[in-house]
This record gives structure tokens, C-alpha cells and sequence, in this order.
């Protein structure tokens, strides 16, 4: 990968995001998060069920608060709504959800009031599974009818679950459990504005506004396309993690970068500053955080963890803010590019990576 020419300009655009998601996927850093999750599980025995509900958690929090909620009250019913709000009351203030799960934590109870209203008097597994088996007798398309049938019930019945946390839940789900649940298309357009428009930076196009009112329903399908197609090359080279879960990420994440809030590699550093909080917050499920930082050692590549790096301090965050502008101002992918020449990893400040001021904005 080069390292002396400029991501952000039209023509290298799709080299810089092509890179950016075999990185990504070849090194479970989009599904770093599910990948140390599913281990932990694993190594608590959890069953079947306790999978579900962890996957329902994930959806509903994106944050290690899932395990825990998961680990307390596993495969939950409508009886056991008190508990959970008891619970949700008396720990408010540390149970961290993910930034785009905040407004659930602020409407917790009118959520966790209509999933527990619609299981009726089933537990979460057997909704899902009631879920599921509608749809026995199509094999060869029953991981995308999976997804259909869980997406139209859990967005009728849960209150501003969004598509947001029926795409994260079908992800962990597909991740925890031996179900296989695939969206078959992004859902590019205005319900999916983010990965949306990283797909279109990603392919040399000009900045479209948050509305996306230059899209239409011919381009939302010429989308649809180029991603089917990129997927279908992409297995070719690797297999791992190839599929639109990691994809539509990637695209929110390339859009990110472009506007300076996210850097390519993110995600195995968010992972490791937020099991710091959950150490410091939960004292009690010190045992989660021990399992959660050996499932690091043991599924994430060693080279990308900062606790195994030179720059590693204990009083310093893994996650690098200052890199937010690595690609906004600089045109650099520097995650990426240590990854793609075998170079060693760094955790540091921006103006340690030695880019030199590149002067004018490609935001075209």
C-alpha cells in the first residue's frame, strides 16, 4: 500500500477503502466486539438460549453492558421485565450503551416494556426461534429470509428498536448461535444515510448532503449492485468476515473519515478503552473483564492490541482521537498502512506519524 499518495482524492479513492476492508475484515476489527464476546460466552458455558438473549442485548446496547445484563438474567420473559428495570434503575449510571444506542438508554423503559409485551408468554429464545421457523422450507434462501421475518416483527413490536439494532442483533446472532441470518442487500438510501454515503465517497463520487435528495430508487439499485458484486470478488481473496454486516460498517466508518470523526482500525482500540470502564464501573463482574481481555489475546491479531505495544500506557486510552484528522487532513489511513507494509503499530499523537501538512480540501 502506498504510502505517498493522497486517499482522499477521487482517483484513489476506492484503492484507499478497498485496503481499508480487507484490513478490516482480515483482522476482525469491525467484529472485534462480537468476535471477544462470542469467546467469553463460550467460556462461561453459556447455553443456547443465554446466546440469544445476548445477541438481543448487543442489539439493544452495543456495549459490554450486554454480558452483563445477559449473564443476570438470561433467557429473559415477560415476568422478568421488574428485575430488568429494578436493575436498569439501581445501575443507571454505569451501564454504558454504544453512541448509537443512546437515546434506548434514555427510553429504557418504554423499550424493554414492548419487547416484553410482545414475547406474550414466551422467553426471548422462543421468540426468536417462532421467528425463525417461519420461514422452514426455503434452504436456499433461509438466511435472508431469517433476516426478513426478525427484521418485520422486531420493528413492528419494539419500541424505536430502528434499524440500527435489528441489523447489530441479525449480526450477533449470526455471530453467537448456529443460525445463519444475512441481510441480502445493504438497505442503501435515506434509512441508511451513513453507510450510504460511504459507499458513495467510496466509489470516486462527489459529497452528497445528509438527505441524500440526488439519490434516487435507479441509484439506490445501481448501489446495490456494485456492493453485491464487490462482496461476490472479495470471497475470492479472502473469506473471513466478508459480508454486508462488515461492509455497511465499513462504509459508516469510511464516511467518518472523511469528515474527521472515526479513523480506519477503530474498533479494537474502542473495545479495549471501553472493558477499562467496565473494570472501573463493575468491580463485581471482575471476572467478565478478565475474560473479555484473555478473548483479546486469544481472537485478535497480537500487532493490533495496545497492551502488547511499546506505546502501551495503562493511563492513556487506546484510542487515538488525534487520528480522527489522519485521513481528513492528510489523505492517510496510517492503521491500514502499517498493517499493508508489516510495519509496527502505533498508539501516539498525530503529529508523531510525521504526515506533512497537505495543503487545500478534496471534500469534492
Amino acid at each position: 500500500m502506498l504510502t505517498d499518495i493522497d486517499y482522499r482524492k477521487l482517483e484513489h479513492r476506492w484503492e484507499g477503502f478497498d485496503w481499508y476492508y480487507k484490513f478490516t475484515t482480515q483482522n476482525a476489527d469491525s467484529t472485534a466486539d462480537l468476535v471477544c464476546e462470542n469467546h467469553v460466552a463460550n467460556e462461561l458455558d453459556f447455553t443456547d438460549q443465554s446466546k440469544v438473549a445476548l445477541a438481543f442485548w448487543f442489539g439493544a446496547m452495543g456495549s459490554p453492558s450486554s454480558s452483563i445484563f445477559a449473564h443476570k438474567f438470561g433467557n429473559f420473559n415477560s415476568d422478568s421485565f421488574p428485575s430488568i428495570m429494578n436493575f436498569f434503575e439501581e445501575n443507571k449510571g454505569r451501564i454504558s450503551f454504544a453512541s448509537d444506542a443512546k437515546y434506548r438508554k434514555i427510553h429504557f423503559k418504554q423499550f424493554i416494556e414492548s419487547v416484553c409485551n410482545s414475547l406474550g408468554n414466551k422467553s426471548i429464545y422462543d421468540f426468536t426461534i417462532e421467528q425463525l421457523w417461519k420461514v422452514v422450507g426455503k434452504p436456499s434462501d433461509m438466511a435472508y429470509d431469517h433476516y426478513k421475518s426478525l427484521h418485520i416483527n422486531c420493528l413492528e413490536n419494539w419500541w424505536q428498536w430502528g434499524r440500527m439494532g435489528q441489523w447489530c442483533f441479525s449480526e450477533a446472532l449470526n455471530t453467537y448461535t448456529l443460525f445463519k441470518i444475512l441481510p441480502d442487500k445493504m438497505e442503501f438510501g435515506p434509512e441508511g444515510k451513513s453507510h450510504t454515503a460511504g459507499w458513495v465517497l467510496a466509489n470516486e463520487k462527489r459529497w452528497l448532503d445528509s438527505r441524500h435528495t440526488e439519490i434516487n430508487e435507479k441509484a439506490i439499485c445501481e448501489f446495490e449492485d456494485w456492493a453485491d458484486s464487490y462482496i461476490n470478488r472479495t470471497h475470492f481473496t479472502h473469506t473471513l468476515d466478508v459480508n454486508y454486516y462488515t461492509l455497511e460498517t465499513a462504509c459508516c466508518n469510511y464516511k467518518r473519515q472523511h469528515k474527521g470523526s472515526r479513523y480506519a482500525g477503530c474498533y479494537i482500540d474502542e473495545l479495549y478503552d471501553d472493558l477499562q470502564t467496565l473494570k472501573e464501573d463493575w468491580p463485581e463482574y471482575d471476572f467478565l473483564y478478565s475474560k473479555f481481555m484473555e478473548a483479546r489475546k486469544r481472537t485478535l491479531p497480537s500487532g493490533l492490541l495496545y497492551e502488547n505495544s511499546k506505546d502501551f500506557d495503562s493511563r492513556k486510552p487506546a484510542y487515538q482521537k488525534s487520528w480522527h484528522n489522519a485521513f481528513k487532513d492528510y489523505g492517510r489511513i496510517p492503521r491500514v498502512e502499517a498493517w499493508a507494509n508489516n510495519q509496527t503499530q502505533r498508539w501516539c499523537d498525530i503529529t508523531e506519524l510525521g504526515y506533512e501538512e497537505n495543503l487545500g480540501e478534496f471534500w469534492s
